[in-house]
C-alpha cells in the first residue's frame, strides 16, 4: 500500500476514533471528583524527572520530603544526592488540598558506563554510545552535571537518567560525569533485552554480561532468567566492556496494585490504539481517559506523556488522565528547494529542521484546496505550517502538515542555546538573532526588554519567534517578535484545551 493511501486510510480511522474519544474526554473532564479529591489521602506512586527542589517537585506536584527515606542506586542516601532532571520514583500520599507527602524517594541510574563513540545528530543533539546503547543528549532536554554539552568526550564515564524510547535508545534528561573507566573497579549499570543466554553469560547491547552464584537475580517467574527478557544490570566493568553482574533485576520494580493512584511519565511505545500502548514499559489503557490538551490524535510512538490511574491485578494501568509532556512545536516557513522534500522517507526539511510525517499526520491544503494533497505535491517556494512534537534527537514528528499562503516566518519550540553577547539564541537549531526593534513579551503577556528576556531565557524554555514576511521565508533574518511561552503550561489543568489543539491561535 502506498504511503499516501496508508495515510488517507489512517486519517479516516483516526477521525472516527478522535470523535469518540472527544466525547469520552468531555464527559470525564466535566468537573467530577478525582481520586485525590474524593478522600483525605490517596496512596500514590509517581515517576518522572525532578523539575525543582524545596522538597521535590515532579510531575507538577511538590512532594514534602521532610520524613522521606531516600534510596539512591540501591543504597541509603539523601536529597542532596539528587539533581534536576533525574528520573525518580516517589511513593507517598496525595491530599485533597493538593499537597503531597513522600514516604520514599527512589533513584536508579538507567545507564552508567564509558562513552565509546559520539555521533553528531545536529547542532544541539548528540548520540553517545555506551555498551552499544545509543543515549540521546541535547542542549534543550538534558541537564549536565560535571560537564556541559560541548565538553562531552569519548572514554569518559557518564551516569545517565532518562527515558527508554522503545527503539532501544535512552533519551537522557540528566547526565553526570564520573571519573575515567578502570577495569575491575568502575561500577556500571545498563539495560536491555537478554540475548545469547548460555551458561553464566548473555548479551545486552554489545556487552557480555557474566553472572554466577554470587549474583543477586530477581524472581523472573517460572521461566527465570531467559531469552527475550527485559532486564537492568548492575555490575563491574571488565575488559572489552564486558560486565561482571552484581545484580540482575526487573526494570520496573514496585509497579503493582498497592497504590490507588500511579503517575508515570515516559515515552510511548508499542502503540496499537488508545486502549493499548506502553509508557516506559508499562501497559496502559487510556480509552476512558481525559487528555490534556484534549487531542488524542497526538498519542503515538515516540511521544512523551504522563499517564495517571490505578494499576489492576493483571498489571494494566487504566488511565484516568493523559498529559502530553513532549515539546509541542510550530514551524511556519517556505520550502527552500525541491531537494528538501524526500517523499520516499516521508520527510521534509524546513529551516534545516528534519520533519517526519507518519500515518497519523493530518495533511491539508489550505492554499489550493487540493483534496488529495500530500508530501509529493510539495514544491520549492511552497509555504508550509507545521505542528508537531520535538524529539531529543532534533527531529520533529508532524501532527499537522498544511500548505498555506505566504505569511510570517515563525518558529516555536524549546530553546537550545543562548548567546546574550551576540544577541542570538537558537530554537530547534535555528539561529534567532534579536535587535533593538525586537518586541519581547513575557509568558503573562506583558512587554519586556531585551535584557529582561536574556536574563530569563534558558535551555528548554518554550519560546515563539516571528520574522515578518519579507519575500524570503526560507531563512530567519532578525526576530520582529519574541514571546516566552507559559513554562507551567503542561502542569496546569486548563480544561479541555490549552489553545493549541484546534483553531489557529496566532
Amino acid at each position: 500500500m502506498s504511503s499516501r493511501l496508508n495515510r488517507m486510510m489512517s486519517r479516516i480511522i483516526a477521525a472516527v476514533a478522535v470523535m469518540a474519544l472527544g466525547l469520552v474526554g468531555c464527559s470525564a473532564g466535566g468537573g467530577g471528583e478525582t481520586a485525590a479529591t474524593a478522600s483525605a489521602a490517596t496512596a500514590t506512586a509517581s515517576e518522572g524527572p525532578i523539575a525543582g527542589f524545596g522538597s521535590v517537585i515532579m510531575n507538577g506536584v511538590r512532594w514534602n520530603t521532610d520524613s522521606a527515606a531516600f534510596e539512591i542506586n540501591g543504597r541509603a542516601g539523601s536529597q542532596s544526592d539528587l539533581g534536576v532532571g533525574m528520573v525518580v520514583r516517589v511513593e507517598g500520599e496525595r491530599f485533597a488540598d493538593g499537597s503531597a507527602r513522600a514516604d520514599r524517594v527512589i533513584f536508579e541510574s538507567r545507564l552508567r558506563g564509558p562513552v565509546r563513540q559520539i555521533d553528531i545528530l545536529g547542532p544541539d543533539a548528540r548520540a553517545l554510545e555506551v555498551f552499544g546503547i545509543r543515549a540521546i543528549v541535547s542542549r534543550a532536554d538534558t541537564v549536565f552535571d560535571g560537564t556541559d554539552f560541548d565538553g562531552l568526550a569519548v572514554d569518559t564515564v557518564v551516569d545517565l537518567s532518562g527515558f527508554a524510547n522503545g527503539e532501544g535508545e535512552l533519551e537522557v534528561t540528566h547526565l553526570r560525569l564520573r571519573s575515567g573507566p578502570i577495569v575491575n573497579v568502575t561500577e556500571v549499570r545498563l539495560f536491555g533485552v537478554v540475548s545469547g543466554l548460555a551458561g553464566g553469560s548473555f548479551m545486552l547491547g554489545t556487552s557480555e554480561i557474566n553472572f554466577d552464584g554470587t549474583t543477586l537475580i530477581d524472581d523472573f517467574g517460572p521461566g527465570g532468567l531467559r531469552e527475550g527478557l527485559e532486564v537492568r544490570v548492575e555490575g563491574i566493568l571488565l575488559a572489552n566492556d564486558a560486565v561482571g553482574a552484581i545484580e540482575i533485576e526487573t526494570p520496573r520494580r514496585g509497579r503493582d496494585d498497592r497504590f490507588a493512584q500511579n503517575e508515570i511519565q515516559g515515552i510511548v511505545s508499542e502503540f496499537v490504539s488508545v486502549a493499548e500502548f506502553r509508557v516506559d514499559g508499562q501497559l496502559v489503557d487510556a480509552s476512558g481517559a481525559r487528555f490534556e490538551p484534549n487531542d488524542p490524535a497526538l498519542l503515538r510512538d515516540g511521544v512523551r506523556v504522563e499517564v495517571e490511574g490505578p494499576i489492576d491485578s493483571s498489571g494494566v494501568l487504566t488511565a484516568e488522565k493523559v498529559k502530553f509532556r513532549s515539546n509541542r512545536v510550530r514551524i511556519h516557513a517556505e520550502v527552500a528547494s525541491d531537494g528538501d522534500v524526500d517523499v520516499a522517507a516521508d520527510r521534509i526539511w524546513l529551516l534545516d529542521i528534519p520533519i517526519d510525517l507518519d500515518a497519523s499526520t493530518e495533511v491539508r491544503d489550505q492554499r489550493d484546496d487540493v483534496s488529495s494533497f500530500d508530501l509529493d505535491d510539495v514544491r520549492a517556494g511552497d509555504f508550509l505550517e507545521i505542528r508537531g512534537i520535538a524529539r531529543s534527537d532534533g527531529r520533529v514528528i508532524a501532527t499537522r502538515f498544511e500548505r498555506d499562503d505566504h505569511d510570517d516566518l515563525l518558529v516555536r519550540g524549546p530553546v537550545d542555546m543562548i548567546d546574550e553577547a551576540s544577541r542570538v539564541f537558537t530554537i530547534l537549531g535555528v539561529e534567532i538573532p534579536t535587535a533593538s526593534f525586537t518586541f519581547f513579551e513575557a509568558d503573562d503577556g506583558t512587554p519586556m526588554s531585551e535584557s529582561e528576556f536574556y536574563s530569563r531565557v534558558r535551555s528548554g524554555l518554550m519560546v515563539q519567534a516571528k520574522d515578518r514576511e519579507d519575500g524570503d521565508e526560507t531563512d530567519f533574518d532578525v526576530a520582529n517578535e519574541v514571546e516566552i511561552e507559559d513554562p507551567e503550561l503542561e502542569d496546569r489543568d486548563r480544561g479541555s484545551d490549552d489553545g493549541d489543539s484546534g483553531s489557529d491561535d496566532d
